[in-house]
C-alpha cells in the first residue's frame, strides 16, 4: 500500500519534542519550531517534510541539550548580575 505510517509511539515523541521545544521557545510558533529543527538537522533549505521522523527527534533533542547546557554554564556569571543588581538596590 506504499509507505509506512508513522508509530503511536513516534507520534508521541514528536509531540513530546514539540511540547519541550515550545517551553524552551514562547515567543517561535509552532511552524517556527518545526522549520528550525528542520534546518538544523540537515543544515540546508531543503524542504521540511524531507527530515525524518528519527532525525527530528535527535535534532531537537541535541538543541534542548544544548540550551540545557548553555543555562548551566550561565548559572555563575547570572548569580553574580543578580548580586550586583541587588547591591545596587540597597545602595541607591
Amino acid at each position: 500500500m506504499g509507505k509506512e505510517t508513522m508509530s503511536d509511539d513516534t507520534r508521541r515523541e514528536i509531540l513530546a519534542v514539540l511540547d519541550d521545544l515550545m517551553h524552551e521557545h514562547p515567543e517561535w510558533r509552532i511552524g517556527q519550531l518545526v522549520a528550525n529543527m528542520a534546518f538544523l538537522a540537515r543544515q540546508t533549505n531543503s524542504a521540511t517534510w524531507d527530515v525524518e521522523n528519527v532525525e527530528f527527534i535527535q535534532t531537537s533533542r541535541q538543541h534542548l541539550q544544548r540550551m540545557a547546557d548553555n543555562r548551566k554554564a550561565n548559572e555563575p556569571a547570572m548569580q553574580k548580575l543578580k548580586e550586583m543588581h541587588q547591591k545596587a538596590i540597597l545602595n541607591a
